[in-house]
């Protein structure tokens, strides 16, 4: 894990239990209150939440929760793209794991932007955030992913053409093969 991002997590949590210490310090008194402090942190493919709770007046420890939520985007996926001016073509990629957090992946378009088969993309994953760059041809897809669903806003280079795309989780007639 990035040594930056350890720090700052450790930061926060410090932040949070100092703040949680110093409200319980200041209820002192005042009835049986609870303080809770709540941190999120989003790495690059997984979310973690964690809830810690302090409670005054000879109650309880602190208690702890952690979830966490994996974005799978491996395998194929389709759907449309929408043009500046209306048009619409169909899109197919596969995406494979190479490593922690590396994927690679191929890309096939129809008309009106046709790649004329499968051609190599770069792919990004923050979150539930994904960007797919596809050099050779010089289109970017930035969207969300949502389960098995992704939708977004893509654009060519120099700013030729623009649009919106959506798709879903599968394969079609036009899925590109590793």
């Amino acid at each position: 894990m990035n040594t930056l991002l350890i720090i700052g997590i450790l930061a926060l949590v410090i932040v949070g239990v100092g703040a949680a210490v110093y409200m319980s310090t200041m209820n002192n008194g005042q009835g049986n209150s609870n303080t809770s402090t709540t941190t999120s942190i989003t790495t690059t493919t997984s979310t973690t939440s964690r809830t810690t709770s302090i409670s005054s007046g000879g109650g309880s420890g602190s208690t702890t929760t952690t979830t966490e939520e994996t974005v799978n985007i491996t395998g194929p996926w389709y759907g449309t793209y929408t043009t500046s001016n209306g048009l619409t073509g169909r899109w197919a990629w596969k995406i494979w794991k190479t490593g922690p957090n590396s994927y690679k992946g191929l890309l096939v378009t129809t008309e009106p932007y046709k790649t004329g088969g499968p051609v190599p993309i770069t792919i990004t994953l923050e979150g539930n955030k994904i960007t797919i760059g596809a050099v050779s041809v010089g289109a970017t897809f930035t969207g969300t992913i949502n389960g098995d669903h992704m939708s977004g806003t893509w654009s060519l280079a120099n700013g030729m053409d623009h649009g919106t795309w959506n798709g879903q989780r599968g394969e079609t007639d036009i899925t590109p093969q590793k």
